[in-house]
């Protein structure tokens, strides 16, 4: 895995908006149980594209399982009105009601 990611970070000291990299690094973060670190690289892929309805979700995950609870409800809401597929949209779903 330390291959992997220096391979990575790497590919963002060429490219510090590669969305591919920055993704990859947020899950690997979650994977790690880093989510503070993990919601930077979602809140910075959300920066660069907005209607990426992965970073919205993830950001969103991070956010509530920091206890930001209510912070985390808008970028739901965004995979909802994203059209995400299922699987994205079924969870968005159950975070929210988790919320209210």
């Amino acid at each position: 895995p330390m291959q992997g990611i220096t391979m990575l970070r790497e590919v963002l000291d060429a490219d510090p908006e590669n969305e591919l990299a920055i993704y990859n690094l947020g899950m690997l973060a979650i994977t790690s149980g880093q989510l503070e670190r993990a919601k930077e690289r979602f809140d910075k892929l959300r920066e660069l594209n907005p209607e990426n309805p992965e970073a919205n979700f993830y950001l969103g995950y991070c956010l509530f399982e920091l206890g930001n609870t209510k912070e985390s409800e808008p970028y739901f809401r965004k995979v909802l009105e994203l059209d995400a597929g299922s699987v994205l949209v079924n969870g968005a779903e159950e975070y929210l009601g988790r919320i209210n």
